[in-house]
């Protein structure tokens, strides 16, 4: 076999200092970075203090005058050229590149229209998820003194009153719960001279009159003009882009809202949803997703999305797993009890019942349901929760009933029956719960 032969030391060195040659030779051919630029003479560097100062990509530069690694200077003089440098540390003036507030995903700054401005940003933000003009809110703090007396925000300045009767709303009028002024909406997003679209309107004694003057203006009527169009598609230049991400929600809405139906289904029935595997077209794959298999025999779209997103493991998204249905069984529960709680609030007075059972693996939890009168005058039972049990002694099973009551804010003093087996430990429980209410005691049931 032949053997891999290593050069000698000198060798090595000979040809490092050779490749180094070539290397500078080389370089010397190439242009000068600074050749490609023109020579600006006499231009002082100052510092950049302008609040409003925004680039095509929506950040603020500011100067720093401190000492960081890896940034980018500008340097210039009268004899020297204006030059670029990227340097690893400087001590001179810096210029840091910090993301403008509105760029990092803190959409409160859109919710009162005192923190609008006029950037691409804002106006993109609230022409797609809109702006709520806050006509319920309390108006108490907009107090105006007058000369006779005071005078406040009300709701019928947001109505417009047509000379044939008609009443139509100012969608444009809105209210900042910070500074208690109205704002137009439009041309505060645009820009408007007026106190509508600059620093907010409070003026309460003539506010109809005003209001009214400025929605018949020709920069109103100019600046909703460029709103409107800025909300429809086909006014904006990614009108393609924007298509695409509309579809691409309506279709994953669509997903959802199938699988959706498959679990509320599986769960009244009571059925389980996994099998032994998680693969579509295997045996004892689960209800979940043999539901979704006789589904897709008569839906082209489920059928067409099993296909594409089906068994693909993990790392893409497809919403048919069981990490997934666990998630919308629990938002589905938390919606449930809230129902029911808020049905138990209509009722008001209502029957504990509590019981303990073991589950599937023998592990004993703790039962609670309610029953109440609906105000239809229907009684109703309702399974609230199973809790693992603390113990099988009294006090600590009514330390849990009492924590849960307390924590969803059922009050043990409309508790006007309980229900328990005739278990030695349930009759003591029952007695535990009495002590916090004593009218229980008319209406106990064994």
């Amino acid at each position: 076999m032949d053997q891999k032969r290593h050069i000698s030391g000198a060798q090595a060195r000979k040809r490092a200092i050779d490749k180094k040659e070539k290397e500078v030779i080389l370089l010397s051919k190439i242009p000068r970075l600074n050749n490609f630029f023109k020579q600006i003479n006499n231009i002082t560097p100052s510092c950049v203090e302008d609040n409003k100062l925004e680039s095509s990509n929506d950040i603020t530069i500011t100067n720093n005058c401190s000492t960081t690694s890896t940034s980018i200077q500008c340097t210039a003089s009268s004899s020297d050229q204006s030059v670029v440098d990227i340097n690893e540390e400087s001590e001179k003036s810096e210029l840091n590149v910090i993301p403008n507030p509105l760029t990092q995903n803190n959409t409160n700054n859109f919710k009162d229209p005192a923190d609008w401005t006029n950037s691409n940003i804002c106006r993109n933000y609230i022409a797609k998820f809109g702006y709520d003009q806050n006509i319920d809110a309390d108006f108490t703090s907009s107090k105006r003194t007058y000369s006779d007396y005071d005078r406040y925000c009300s709701k019928s300045i947001f109505t417009k009153n047509r000379k044939n009767g008609e009443n139509v709303s100012r969608k444009w009028l809105v209210y900042s719960i910070s500074k208690f002024v109205l704002f137009c909406a439009p041309c505060k997003l645009f820009g408007c001279s007026t106190q509508l679209g600059d620093a907010g309107f409070n003026d309460w004694k003539n506010g109809h009159l005003v209001i009214s003057r400025h929605e018949n203006s020709l920069a109103h009527k100019n600046n909703t003009l460029s709103f409107i169009t800025l909300q429809s598609d086909v006014g904006r230049i990614d009108t393609q882009l924007a298509t695409q991400v509309t579809d691409e929600i309506n279709y994953w809405k669509a997903v959802l809202h199938r699988v959706v139906e498959v679990i509320k289904f599986l769960g009244a029935k009571g059925l389980s949803f996994r099998g032994d595997n998680e693969q579509f077209n295997k045996i004892n794959n689960g209800n979940f997703l043999g539901t979704l298999e006789l589904l897709a025999k008569f839906d082209p779209f489920i059928a067409q999305h099993i296909e594409k997103y089906g068994n693909r493991g993990k790392g893409t998204p497809s919403y048919l797993s069981s990490t997934i249905y666990e998630e919308l069984l629990l938002l589905m529960k938390n919606d449930i009890i809230k129902i029911i709680l808020k049905e138990l609030k209509a009722a008001k007075y209502y029957s504990l019942i509590v019981d303990s059972t073991p589950d599937i693996a023998n592990i004993d939890q703790l039962v609670i349901a309610l029953r109440y009168v609906l105000p239809s005058g229907v009684p109703a039972e309702r399974f609230l929760i199973f809790i693992p049990n603390s113990g099988h002694k009294s006090k600590e099973m009514s330390n849990v009933v009492m924590d849960f009551l307390n924590s969803h804010n059922i009050s043990i003093e409309n508790c006007r029956g309980q229900s328990y087996d005739n278990a030695r430990n349930m009759s003591v429980l029952m007695l535990q719960i009495k002590n916090y209410n004593q009218l229980i005691l008319i209406f106990i049931q064994y």
